[in-house]
């Protein structure tokens, strides 16, 4: 894992109607190639959520989309990504994955063009980066989830399918977002060595 160097937190309590004083903090987690085991690339996660009494990461996204929010913590905390990647891909060459909720674009305060801005400020470009969409099962959730990869896709960014599970929907996941990359379930790869079929998805 690797740890940002020391740098001003980002103050999500400057932001209208976002309770509490939260500075969050950006980390990274590799991503492994899964045939050469090298670095691929870098998964940002973030840290300091708790100072805002929240549980979980994913309670600061649901607290951002329900004050309406939510595209200005997306970029708030982009922010702060960018500056540490570019500073780490200059010895570590490798893409930056992020996670992209699939209602970003249903955000009052979503308006496109704004990340591709921070990417040009940080010296750095759309294929430096690639969004991770969550796989879900659900008619309204899928709906947001094409639209929004749509969206990023069409502004030249590449796109990681997330929790893919060929024994459920994920095949039609594969079909309709023909993501860049995806990346296997721990419980089919689990699987690898009593099923055939799963090493050859694998190999693919």
């Amino acid at each position: 894992m690797y740890q940002t160097k020391k740098q001003e937190p980002i103050k999500i309590d400057h932001l209208n109607r976002f309770p509490n004083e939260t500075c969050v903090m950006p980390f990274f987690q590799p991503v492994v190639h899964i045939h050469s085991g090298h670095l691929f690339g870098i998964t940002a996660w973030f840290s300091g959520y708790r100072q805002a009494g929240l549980e979980k990461k994913t309670d600061l996204f649901e607290t951002a989309w329900k004050n309406g929010i939510q595209h200005q913590v997306d970029l708030c905390l982009r922010q702060n990504v960018f500056t540490d990647f570019f500073r780490f891909r200059q010895h570590n060459p490798c893409k930056l994955f992020l996670r992209l909720d699939h209602r970003a674009c249903r955000s009052p305060d979503y308006f496109p063009g704004h990340t591709l801005e921070l990417l040009t400020r940080q010296g750095l470009t759309p294929a430096d980066v690639c969004f991770e969409l969550s796989a879900h099962c659900g008619a309204e959730k899928d709906r947001h989830l094409f639209e929004i990869s749509d969206r990023y896709r069409f502004q030249g960014f590449q796109t990681m399918l997330t929790n893919f599970d060929i024994r459920s929907c994920g095949l039609d996941y594969l079909d309709r977002l023909t993501p860049d990359y995806i990346r296997i379930d721990r419980g089919l790869f689990s699987e690898m060595k009593q099923l055939s079929w799963v090493i050859m998805c694998c190999r693919a």
